[in-house]
């Protein structure tokens, strides 16, 4: 009985895990979609909820272009990071001292870059007025929220 029983088991578990993986690829596709190209348009929403003044929206526009140089930046320095780590591994014998030099640089420069991010991103914060700072936050906690406003660019595919 127990044998008539497993095909069944291993169907309903399959079917499962399909409907798991399905929900996933439609998830990350909605997700994608509100995150992507989309940018200039989330700028302007996200001065039309927090009520920002010209000069306020144009700081916050500034800002985005700032931090969105200075990942690109990060980004050349990663790549850079990531060459010369392939090089190391390229050698005959590898030099461990050299590898981990290497990734402690790339995580140092990337925590660097974060922490000046927030920084500036705080100053401006601080122009803004309790009611709109509270609601920059709770806009903040959306995950993905950071990202696609401050990130770089993306097209619609």
């Amino acid at each position: 009985m127990a044998k008539a029983r497993l095909p069944w088991i291993l169907l309903a578990v399959s079917l499962a895990l399909n409907l798991f993986f399905a929900g996933g690829v439609i998830y990350m596709k909605l997700t994608a979609e509100r995150m992507t190209g989309l940018s200039d348009q989330r700028l302007e929403a996200v001065a039309e909820r927090l009520e920002l003044s010209d000069d306020r929206r144009a700081g916050l526009e500034a800002l985005r272009e700032r931090m969105r140089s200075r990942m690109a930046t990060l980004r050349e320095e990663r790549q850079a990071g990531r060459e010369n780590m392939l090089a190391e591994l390229a050698q005959p014998k590898l030099d461990r001292a050299r590898l981990s030099e290497l990734m402690h640089q790339g995580m140092a420069a990337r925590g660097e870059l974060f922490e000046e991010l927030l920084v500036e991103l705080h100053a401006y914060l601080g122009t803004l007025s309790d009611e709109q700072r509270r609601s920059f936050l709770e806009l903040a906690e959306e995950r993905g929220f950071m990202r696609g406003l401050f990130g770089p660019e993306r097209r619609r595919q």
